[in-house]
């Protein structure tokens, strides 16, 4: 069954310096489609949809091939013309996804003027799921999806196609689990916040699939995600590197900067970063205190945690992020202040810090 959707325009036009498309950032704008869409059924009691790559790849070709259409209409409509959006669907895409289904659909929708490719793909979930035309394919007997994203930088245009498939469960498509990563399910201690961090793009896999939640944080890795949270700010670079061993050319270059101009981290006294250096529990809560802007706090007159002196430089950090629920201390009453921090436990505090 096919559905139209064209998303209310509610978003000013963003102008600024165009930056290039990335795939994994339209990568990670379909993830987030396809894990709203399962909340949406998960809330009317339906079961999920597993994604399966051959519904993706179709749907994908056709958002390409779409979203050169809007932009020139968008384009034309910011040089004075008339706003006239063709919005297609694939009038084929019954024979182009896998053989096997015994019934299929489709939603179409486009948006622009956003200023991210996460964003444009949140308007228009949101579009479909107030269109009960296309919510009726959203809440349909299917058992698979595979959307298809594609986006434009430079006018915040997005056009999105969700393309779904009902397979016997004994059809050799049925498969894929919708978690972004191969060692992250639903019975993953910190399944919530890992998808969250991930939907938000503050962070992404390694180049096997994995998220690895047990591996520890390194500081150039945090770095890049509170850059991240922040919204990435604009930040002066400097034309020498502050750090003696953090080169211009690191990938973390500009938010490590970023992080130090803003006081949130400073570097060791031997002038050094040490990026690779593994982020501790003392570390996180001093950097988590100061981004939330260093409020106050009541101190008590015995430290919280047996192991946790009133004189420890993060003493107070500490405290807050304790009296905040953001983290809390081991069974034996200590804090373990010099413990190095892993993915899944730094997933689960930033995702209580944003609520």
């Amino acid at each position: 069954m096919r559905r139209l959707l064209a998303v209310p325009l509610t978003i000013a036009l963003l102008v600024g310096v165009a930056t290039p498309v990335y795939a994994d950032a339209e990568s990670n704008a379909s993830d987030v489609i396809v894990r709203l869409t399962n909340n949406i059924r998960e809330g009317e009691g339906k079961s999920e949809l597993a994604v399966k790559s051959g519904l993706t790849g179709v749907a994908d070709r056709w958002s390409e091939k779409q979203l050169v259409r809007v932009v020139a209409a968008w384009e034309k409509y910011l040089a004075g013309g008339t706003l006239s959006v063709p919005l297609e669907h694939n009038p084929n895409y019954s024979s182009q996804i896998p053989s096997g289904w015994t019934s299929a659909g489709e939603n179409v929708g486009w948006a622009c003027g956003y200023s991210s490719a996460k964003e444009a793909a949140k308007a228009i979930e949101r579009a479909w799921k107030n269109s009960p035309a296309h919510l009726e394919n959203i809440l349909g007997g299917y058992t698979h999806i595979g959307v298809g994203f594609a986006f434009d930088t430079e006018t915040g245009c997005a056009f999105s196609t969700q393309n779904f498939g009902k397979y016997a469960k004994s059809s050799a498509v049925l498969a894929a689990s919708t978690s972004r990563f191969s060692d992250v399910t639903k019975k993953t201690a910190g399944y919530s916040a890992i998808m969250w961090l991930a939907d938000e793009g503050l962070v992404s896999g390694y180049k096997d699939g994995t998220f690895r939640p047990g591996t520890k944080v390194t500081r150039r890795q945090l770095a890049g995600i509170m850059y991240k949270l922040a919204g990435s700010p604009s930040v002066s670079l400097p034309s020498k590197s502050p750090f003696s061993d953090l080169k211009k050319s690191d990938p973390a270059y500009r938010a490590i900067v970023w992080l130090e101009s803003t006081d949130l981290v400073s570097g060791y006294k031997d002038g050094t970063f040490r990026p690779g250096s593994k982020v501790t529990r003392r570390q996180l809560a001093g950097i988590l205190y100061k981004f939330a802007g260093s409020p106050s706090v009541s101190l008590p007159s015995k430290s919280p945690y047996s192991d946790l002196k009133k004189s420890d430089p993060g003493y107070r950090a500490i405290v807050w992020l304790e009296s905040t629920d953001l983290v809390s201390g081991y069974k034996d009453g200590t804090y373990r202040a010099g413990l190095k921090v892993t993915r899944r436990q730094l997933a689960g505090v930033l995702y209580r810090y944003a609520g």
